[in-house]
């Protein structure tokens, strides 16, 4: 694992990497302290991570406008932060987990246990993706399924539009409401949004609300047609 810790505060920082080794262990391939996101932005534009721990209040800054540049990025985020009355909020944003300060080594073991785990956050309505160089939030009720696209996933919207966003599908299916399901090994749809199923022989795809077709895994189908019918 890839690790990043963005704390301004040098004590925690030294704490969380100093739990984050005896937790990982092997599995910890390398980890990188910053203190500001600015710096930790600059790193992460060349380097490859997995997972961030986040501080929201850094130098002062606003950690609702960090927090949706960073979960609009490929990896994971665990927010650490003293300001447990926005936790709720964090995780509408899509974060993996909130860590209240001050935090024990079994909470931080939990957090990081959900990375490779089956494991659903359930939370999250909103999906922030860049879009002409500006992050937006996305409510996550207009998006009618998800498409993988190699490392990236294509988000499609009720209005016919396609955006992109870094997270790959196996990582947004941990972030993703229980009426997002894996249909098929290239797509996420919301069942919410599903007009009708159709089959024909063997195989299965689900028509949306908005005329597309999503196809259905023949693995799948059953469980599927069960769910909406």
């Amino acid at each position: 694992m890839r690790m990043v810790i963005v704390e301004d505060e040098n004590t925690v920082a030294q704490r969380l990497e100093r739990l984050a080794t005896s937790i990982l262990g092997d599995k910890l391939t390398s980890l990188r302290i910053f203190h500001a996101l600015d710096d930790a932005n600059d790193y992460i534009a060349t380097e490859a991570v997995d997972l961030m721990f986040l501080d929201l209040n850094l130098a002062g800054r606003d950690g609702f406008e960090l927090l949706r540049s960073v979960v609009a990025r490929s990896f994971h985020t665990i927010v650490v932060s003293a300001y447990a009355d926005r936790a709720i909020e964090a995780f509408e944003f899509g974060v993996l987990d909130f860590v209240s300060k001050p935090f024990t080594r079994a909470r931080l073991q939990k957090a990081l246990e959900r990375y490779d785990s089956s494991f659903r956050q359930q939370r999250t309505r909103y999906i922030a993706v860049k879009r002409r160089g500006i992050i937006e939030p996305v409510d996550l009720d207009r998006v009618h399924f998800f498409r993988g696209a190699n490392v990236y996933s294509e988000v499609s919207l009720d209005d016919g539009v396609v955006l992109l966003h870094d997270k790959p599908l196996s990582r947004l299916e941990q972030i993703l409401p229980a009426h997002f399901e894996r249909v098929h090994k290239s797509y996420i749809a919301n069942v919410s949004r599903v007009a009708a199923i159709r089959q024909f022989g063997n195989n299965a795809e689900l028509e949306m609300h908005s005329g597309e077709r999503v196809p259905i895994s023949r693995s799948r189908i059953a469980d599927i047609k069960n769910r909406l019918i």
